[in-house]
């Protein structure tokens, strides 16, 4: 068992189990609905933090710019999911 994950090193096994955690959704045991599992909303939402993250770090976190970081992105994010066609009011 020379490739098991117990006989990795303490880092190289934390770092695999947080990307598998990150990565891997969430299921009830024996198929089990999950009651866990984010909405569509809670998944646009994330979806607007990410694109807002990414544009504060190409403008170098200047101060300032949070809120057009955060409105971009949420058109950005809306015009590939509704395809531009949505108009919020």
């Amino acid at each position: 068992m020379a490739n098991s994950p117990t006989t990795l090193p303490p880092r190289n096994r934390r770092t695999l189990s947080r990307r598998t955690l990150a990565a891997a959704p969430r299921f009830e045991a024996h198929g089990a609905a999950n009651t866990d599992a984010p909405t569509e909303s809670e998944l646009r939402h994330r979806l607007i933090e990410r694109a807002a993250y990414h544009r504060a770090v190409r403008r170098g976190f200047s101060p300032g710019g949070e809120l057009d970081d955060w409105l971009a992105a949420e058109q950005e994010v809306n015009d590939r999911l509704f395809g531009g066609d949505l108009a919020l009011s």
